[in-house]
Parts: structure tokens; sequence; C-alpha cells
């Protein structure tokens, strides 16, 4: 945790989520109206698009970066998460599912969660305690996986390149769960490949363009074809399959939402 954290109710409201182009930035976690919010731990402002880096004692795919902090939750409040949709790949031009059944372990401890690329919403876990005084710091391990990973000999992980998307929500036995927030994991990016990776997952969480199925920043045939050709898929769908509202199924809740949007350019 870089600075102590103090909000006032000026400081978060009407506030635009703010840039999440530094690396290796904690979470900060704060409440606002009774809901978790997640804050850039730069700016202390609102933010949705947290930026990671594989690779991490020189292991290929693993990470504890982001950590979780904050000095002003409840004492003893409990603090967990939800993944909110399947594990995405920004390829360069596209978020696609991770070739290969590559997967994403989320671990803390002896709990992991997996996310693949049909895996869905999944439960997650409760990670973390706030202190009496409202403080917390931590951090959860994160490990893409190729298929054939072996724990006996982890240096031969050959996972894709490009950036690998992680969609959560922060949960907590006392207030309301956060918004859905991004995590983006570098995988060989250079900078500028990796900011671009990190302005289209922001456009994963826009409100005003919830439709835009392959990230080209705007909602149009190539969005409306890829939902019909996967409508009425009843399981395992992802946000890039037309599922816009997270489960797991292409249905008429979402052709609906996505022709609200047709026509809009993000």
């Amino acid at each position: 945790m870089k600075k102590t954290l103090q909000l006032t109710a000026a400081g978060l409201i009407g506030v635009c989520a703010a840039s999440a182009l530094a690396q290796h930035s904690d979470v900060l976690l704060a409440v606002q109206d009774n809901q978790l919010v997640t804050l850039d731990d730069d700016t202390l402002l609102p933010a949705h698009v947290f930026a990671s880096a594989l690779g991490e004692l020189g292991i290929p795919g693993y990470t504890d970066d982001p950590g979780y902090a904050s000095d002003s939750l409840s004492p003893g409040e409990i603090v967990g998460f939800n993944v909110t949709r399947s594990l995405l790949l920004w390829d360069g031009a596209h978020f696609v599912p991770p070739p290969l059944n590559e997967r994403l372990d989320i671990s803390f401890s002896s709990l992991t969660v997996t996310a693949d690329g049909d895996s869905g919403w999944q439960e997650g876990f409760a990670f973390a305690q706030a202190s009496p005084s409202g403080g917390l710091h931590t951090h959860l391990t994160f490990y893409v996986k190729h298929p054939d990973f072996n724990p006996a000999n982890p240096f031969f992980n050959p996972i894709s390149g490009g950036a690998y998307v992680l969609l959560l929500e922060q949960t907590s036995d006392m207030h309301a769960a956060s918004d859905e927030y991004a995590i983006v994991f570098n995988n060989g990016l250079t900078p500028e490949q990796f900011d671009q990776a990190l302005a289209e997952a922001e456009t994963l969480l826009s409100p005003g363009c919830p439709g835009d199925l392959d990230g080209d920043g705007a909602v149009g045939l190539s969005d409306l074809s890829a939902l019909l050709t996967n409508y009425g898929v009843v399981g395992g769908a992802t946000f890039g399959d037309g599922d816009l509202d997270g489960d797991g199924d292409v249905d008429l809740a979402d052709l609906s939402e996505l022709l609200t949007y047709f026509g809009t350019t993000c």
C-alpha cells in the first residue's frame, strides 16, 4: 500500500474512474453508500481496471500482484471475491477465450478457484479480515497454466502471449459487493501494446458499450453476428460469445441488451 487512504464523500462522488496504466498497484478497498468500491493506489480515485504482469520470480504465468489494501473498512470486516465472467485473452485485436484450455488459478493458502475460457460466473472465497482499526493488506496468487503444466517443472509453461483479463467483484460480510472490475495480466506485450489492452479492458466494463463483444470500440454487425451464432447456448458462454449478463447462456436478455446499444461507438 503506497499511501494512507483518506476518503471524503466529495472525493468519490461524481469522479470518473482513474486510468490504471501503472503496473503493480494495489487494489484499494473502501466503502461508499454501504457498497465496497475499488480505488486506484496512486490517485485514490475509483478505478475498475488494474494492471499486473506475469512471470514474477522468473516463473512463467505466475504473480501475486495486485495486492489488496485498505485502512477504512469496518473493524473485523471479512473480504472475499467472486469471478464474474470467463477468462479472456487480449490477442492484440480482440478479446477471445484463451486457447488450448489455458486456465488461471486464483489461490490463497489452501483455497483455489480456477477460471478458464468457458467457466463463467463462479463463487470465490473470503481471504482477508480487516484489523480492529479497519486496516487490511494481503495478496492472492494468480497463476496462468498451460494444459501441460506440471508442478514438478513450473518453468515449462508455454502459455499464450498477450494480456489475460480476469473479471471480479469484491465481496464483504458487512457491505454490498463492489461493481465489476478487471485485472489485466501482461504476458510479453510491449508497454504500448499493454496500454492498449488496458484501454480495451475498460470497454468491457463501460456501461455505455456493453455490446462490444470483439473489443473494436463499436457495437456493430460483427458483435451481433457473434451473439446470433451462439444464441441458445445454455451454459459456459463467455462475454465474447454474447453472454452480456454473465449468467453463462446466450438468450433473449443478451440479444435485447446488445440491440439497445447497436450502432454505438464506444
